[in-house]
């Protein structure tokens, strides 16, 4: 992935959000109403890092609602966002192994496991990415 400052990447998000919301396919458990929800808090939090790129929590809010909206491009480039912001997030390292390991790309996933293995400290996030990891990295 290219190394995107977060202000770009932030106004790429913006400038996308009309495209993604007419392109990403409702989820079978959500209603209309909750995904309507769910796109509008989406909205807003992309012009929240686009008016403030430095705000680490609402790069991962923006993170969680392009995963509820199954949108896995956006989530990934908004952890990516974090990522710029705080490169030791075990949190963020975590979300992306998950990504990683629901499309099947094990490498990531393992890499991901790993960076949140190092980062996350005393966190109980640490058993549950050591577990990720051995499942990732089995052949």
């Amino acid at each position: 992935m290219r190394h995107l400052t977060t202000t770009t990447l932030a106004l790429l998000l913006l400038a996308s959000a009309g495209e993604v919301s007419a392109q990403a396919q409702p989820a079978a458990d959500k209603s209309a109403q909750e995904r309507a929800a769910l796109q509008a808090a989406r909205d807003k939090a992309l012009q929240e890092v686009a008016k403030d790129p430095k705000n680490l929590p609402q790069w991962k809010r923006l993170a969680n609602l392009q995963r509820q909206l199954g949108d896995e491009k956006g989530t990934e480039d908004a952890l990516a966002g974090a990522l710029a912001l705080d490169p030791k997030d075990a949190g963020v390292h975590f979300m992306l192994g998950l990504l990683y390991e629901k499309r099947e790309e094990w490498a990531r996933a393992s890499a991901a496991f790993r960076a949140c293995l190092e980062n996350a400290g005393k966190d109980p996030i640490k058993d549950i990415c050591a577990k990720h990891l051995r499942r990732t990295e089995k052949p």
